[in-house]
This record gives C-alpha cells, structure tokens and sequence, in this order.
C-alpha cells in the first residue's frame, strides 16, 4: 500500500517537474550537478555553467556519500537538495516525526534540514495520509 502511495506521489512530482524544474530535481539531475560540481572544483578554466553551479550548490562528502548542500559562509548547519526519489521518504519521516503534522508543521521542520521540498509535494503527500 505505501509503494502504491509513494509511486502516486512520485508521478504528481514528475507532472510538477514538467512544469516547473527550477525546484523540484530528479535523480539523474541530482548526480549531474554532483558531477558537473566536482569537475568545477577540479578545472582551472570553468564554463558560466559552472560559476553558476558553484555559486548556488556545495557538494558534501562523507566516505562513499555525497550530498548537494545550499551555498553557505560555513557557520550554519548544512540544507540539503532533495531529488524526486527520495522526497516521499524525507517527508514521510518528518510527517511521523512531528505526530502526523499539518503542512506548515512539517514545512517548518522540512525546511531546516531542506531546500527545495515545496508546500505543494508535502500537500500531496498529506491528502494520501490514511492516519490523517
């Protein structure tokens, strides 16, 4: 029954991507940034792609995990990029963690840790909570 939910809300946010790709990533884009980030951080002579790219991202490594953080001065803790595949199960965590929170409850918790779930994915994810 929760994969049934999770591939429901899966396609709504691949229909969303369609419309509007600044916010939402797919996997396959999410590891191209990656890619494209450390080859920046790597090359001497870089595209405006990659000014853009180190301008607004960050790459985090940790032994074999690499993580797309949100640019900072390094003083705050790091917020995380999410792709499409893995947003059901960031904010089904928070949804429980919060006792099955309303949208701006799980918003505020969302939104120290990440940076681009939108109000619109956790509306999704809601009206599919049997519990709620």
């Amino acid at each position: 029954m929760d994969s049934d939910r999770e591939v429901q809300f899966r396609d709504q946010l691949y229909q969303m991507h369609s419309v509007n790709k600044r916010v939402l990533i797919r996997k396959d884009d999410y590891q191209k940034i990656v890619r494209e980030l450390l080859d920046a951080n790597s090359s001497s002579k870089k595209s405006p792609q990659q000014y853009y790219l180190l301008k607004k991202y960050e790459v985090l490594e940790c032994g074999d995990v690499t993580k797309l953080i949100r640019k900072g001065d390094g003083s705050e803790e790091p917020v995380y990029f999410a792709s499409i595949e893995h947003s059901f199960d960031i904010i089904q965590k928070t949804h429980i963690a919060t006792g099955h929170g309303g949208r701006d409850k799980i918003m505020k918790e969302l939104s120290k840790k990440y940076a681009n779930i939108t109000q619109e994915a956790v509306t999704i994810f809601k009206s599919s909570c049997v519990p709620c």
